[in-house]
C-alpha cells in the first residue's frame, strides 16, 4: 500500500541520512589525516554503499504520500538527495587534481627503484619475493613511495564511486513523466506530483552534468573515465527527455516561458568538449592515453542521443551533430604545417581520430 512503502522510504531515508554522514567524516578525514584515510580508501565504502540503497528505495512513495501539494516525505527526500549529491561533488573535488595529473601527485614505481627503496630479485626460498636495498635511506623513500601509490589507489575509487553514485541517482529518482512523454512538446504522462520535481530538481541536473564533463575533460585515469562516460550519458538521456517545466534554477510556481530548458544542456556540453578539444596552449600532455577522455565524453553525448533517438527529434540531432563536431576536426592541421611544427597545431586532428576510433 502507499503508506506501507511511505514508512519503508522514511527508513531508508534514515539509513541514507546515516551513511551520507559517514561520507562526510570520511571526506573531512582526508585533509586532517591523509594518509590514515587512504587506508580506509577515503569515503568509497559509504558511497557505495550509499549507491546501493539508492537503488533500492521507492522514490515514487514521495509523489504518492505527498499528493499534489508535496509533503513532509518529499521534502525529507528531498533534503537527503541534496545532502548526499553534495557529498559525492566534494568526494570529485578531493581527487580530481590528483587524477588529472597523477605523474605529478604521487610517485610511480620508477621513482621507487631511482630513491633505492626496493629492489625486484630473487631471495632464497621465495624468486619473487621483494628485498629491501641497503641503500641509505631506502626504507624512507619505499615508504614515501607506497604512501603515494596508496592515496593514488584511495583517489580513483572514491572518484569512481561519485561517478557512479550520480548515474544511479539520474536513473532511479523519477521526475513527473517519466513514463512516456506523448510528442515533443506534447503533455508528460506518469505521475505529475510536483513533489517528485523537488526530489531532483533541474539545477541538481545541470550541477551534476558540470561535474561529469569538468571529469571528462580533466582526468587522465581510464577507469574514472569510463564511468563517467556512463553517468553522462544516463544524465544527457534523461535531460533530453526531461518533461519539467521548472526553468534552471527556477521553481515550481514560477515555470520558464521556455519549456525544458535543460534540453540544451547537452548542446552546451558539446561546445565544452570542441573547446577542450582545440584549446590553444596544450601539449603532449593532453594527448597522451588516446587524448584522455576525450573520446569517453563524445560517446558518452552520442549514446545519450541514441538512446532516445528513435522518438525523439531531439536525440537524433544530437548524434548528428556530435558526428559533424568530430569529422570537422579531422581536418584542422593547417596547410602547409611543417613536421616539426608545435603540438597545438596537430592536437585538434589527433583528438578527432582518437575520438573517431
Amino acid at each position: 500500500t502507499a503508506a506501507a512503502a511511505a514508512a519503508a522510504l522514511a527508513r531508508g531515508l534514515a539509513l541514507l541520512n546515516s551513511l551520507t554522514a559517514r561520507a562526510e567524516v570520511d571526506l573531512a578525514a582526508s585533509t586532517a589525516d591523509p594518509d590514515g584515510a587512504a587506508r580506509r580508501g577515503y569515503a568509497c565504502a559509504s558511497l557505495r554503499c550509499a549507491r546501493g540503497l539508492v537503488a533500492d528505495l521507492d522514490w515514487r512513495a514521495a509523489g504518492e504520500e505527498g499528493g499534489q501539494g508535496g509533503g513532509a516525505l518529499a521534502s525529507a527526500a528531498a533534503a537527503s538527495l541534496a545532502r548526499l549529491l553534495n557529498a559525492a561533488h566534494g568526494a570529485l573535488s578531493l581527487t580530481e587534481d590528483s587524477l588529472a595529473a597523477p605523474h605529478a601527485a604521487f610517485a610511480g614505481a620508477e621513482d621507487v627503484v631511482e630513491g633505492g627503496g626496493v629492489a625486484f630479485g630473487e631471495a632464497e626460498g621465495d624468486e619473487k619475493a621483494v628485498v629491501a636495498s641497503s641503500t641509505p635511506g631506502a626504507a624512507g623513500a619505499a615508504s614515501a613511495a607506497g604512501r603515494s601509490l596508496l592515496r593514488l589507489s584511495a583517489a580513483w575509487r572514491t572518484m569512481t564511486e561519485g561517478l557512479a553514485l550520480f548515474e544511479t541517482v539520474v536513473v532511479a529518482v523519477p521526475t513527473p513523466g517519466d513514463e512516456e512523454e506523448e510528442e515533443e512538446g506534447g503533455a508528460g504522462g506518469g505521475n505529475t506530483s510536483p513533489a517528485l520535481t523537488l526530489l531532483l530538481p533541474p539545477a541538481a541536473l545541470v550541477a551534476m552534468g558540470g561535474a561529469l564533463t569538468r571529469v571528462l575533460v580533466r582526468v587522465k585515469h581510464v577507469g574514472a573515465l569510463d564511468t563517467a562516460r556512463s553517468a553522462l550519458a544516463a544524465l544527457g538521456a534523461r535531460l533530453l527527455t526531461d518533461t519539467t517545466k521548472a526553468p534552471v534554477g527556477g521553481s515550481l510556481e514560477q515555470p520558464s516561458s521556455t519549456p525544458r530548458p535543460q534540453r540544451a544542456w547537452p548542446d552546451a556540453w558539446r561546445a565544452a568538449w570542441t573547446a577542450a578539444a582545440t584549446s590553444p596552449g596544450g601539449g603532449l600532455d593532453d594527448l597522451v592515453r588516446r587524448s584522455g577522455g576525450l573520446p569517453f565524453f563524445m560517446v558518452a553525448l552520442m549514446q545519450a542521443g541514441a538512446a532516445v533517438g528513435g522518438g525523439h527529434a531531439a536525440g537524433s540531432a544530437l548524434v548528428r551533430a556530435c558526428l559533424a563536431d568530430v569529422m570537422g576536426l579531422l581536418g584542422e592541421t593547417p596547410a602547409g604545417a611543417a613536421p616539426c611544427a608545435p603540438v597545438d597545431a596537430y592536437a585538434p586532428r589527433v583528438h578527432g581520430f582518437n575520438t573517431l576510433r
